[in-house]
């Protein structure tokens, strides 16, 4: 896909679906949060840095976590997403959580120590990725260390690849991005994953592969989880400029896909990440 301003796409187009979208992606992705919350083992008492917390799903969890006695802060580069998760915040009245309106790479943490950086799904966006896992490790506290989930390659993730092979003959082909562009899939490659975080100054890197069948809806439903899986992902960028006419005819060509692979009451994609952890 083309490569595209990582902070000005969630500033615009990108914070704008994935606000709308954020409940549903929440419910479909839940089994994949809840997994990545065990692998990153928040304890009582942590100070917690949740980099690309978007609307702050992630954020209200780690904060039950941690406790009164911990810390939970959000850093996005989105302020539309950072406007939702405030309103999220709020209404938990979860002491000790607060937000930040930056990027990884270049904000200055000052004085201010983690136990644990966390990201789920955010970290693939970065523009230097380098700088800014370097930057973030310098925001660690002794002993502390680094936990994330990514998305794995498109053939893994069925969740992403058969809406989007459906509707490409509906739409001119987006140019492919340039290598390693930020984007959802640009942590694909374990290997690329192992030496950014060696040049960022991390260690004891481990890398978890994860696979997990995700809940899309009910199979009586799929023409509406067709609609709504066209204004999501690489498949609504796919579409952005799609005349109506041939939108329709990619969520119906969507929807015809979704059956095949529908069982007798339920619509289940398979989705392949990696579970990250490293040492600071």
């Amino acid at each position: 896909m083309a490569a595209v301003d990582p902070i000005a796409y969630w500033n615009n187009e990108g914070g704008a679906r994935w606000k709308v979208n954020a409940p549903r992606i929440a419910a479909i992705i839940a089994p994949i949060t809840a997994r990545l919350l065990r692998f990153a083992a928040a304890r009582p008492g942590e100070r917690i840095l949740d980099t690309g917390c978007g609307c702050a799903g992630t954020m209200l969890e780690l904060a039950r976590r941690a406790g009164p006695t911990g810390r939970v802060v959000g850093l996005d580069v989105s302020a539309t997403l950072l406007g939702v998760a405030e309103e999220a915040l709020a209404a938990a009245t979860l002491p000790n959580v607060r937000l930040i309106l930056a990027d990884a790479a270049t904000y200055d943490f000052g004085a201010e120590r983690f136990d644990l950086v966390f990201s789920q799904f955010g970290v693939m966006f970065f523009r230097d990725p380098v700088a800014a896992f370097a930057n973030l490790r310098g925001a660690l506290a002794p002993g502390g260390g680094l936990a994330f989930a990514c998305w794995r390659d498109l053939e893994a993730n069925p969740f992403f690849s058969v809406p989007l092979e459906a509707a490409t003959p509906f739409s001119p082909p987006l140019p492919p991005a340039p290598p390693d562009a930020p984007g959802p899939l640009a942590f694909c490659e374990s290997e690329r994953i192992e030496r950014i975080l060696g040049a960022a100054g991390f260690s004891h890197v481990q890398i978890v592969r994860h696979d997990e069948d995700l809940l899309l809806g009910k199979t009586a439903d799929i023409d509406a989880t067709a609609r709504e899986s066209a204004t999501m992902g690489p498949t609504a960028r796919l579409l952005a400029d799609a005349d109506p006419d041939k939108k329709e005819a990619a969520i119906k060509a969507i929807a015809q896909a979704y059956r095949r692979h529908a069982g007798p009451s339920e619509l289940r994609l398979g989705a392949g990440i990696w579970l990250v952890s490293a040492a600071g």
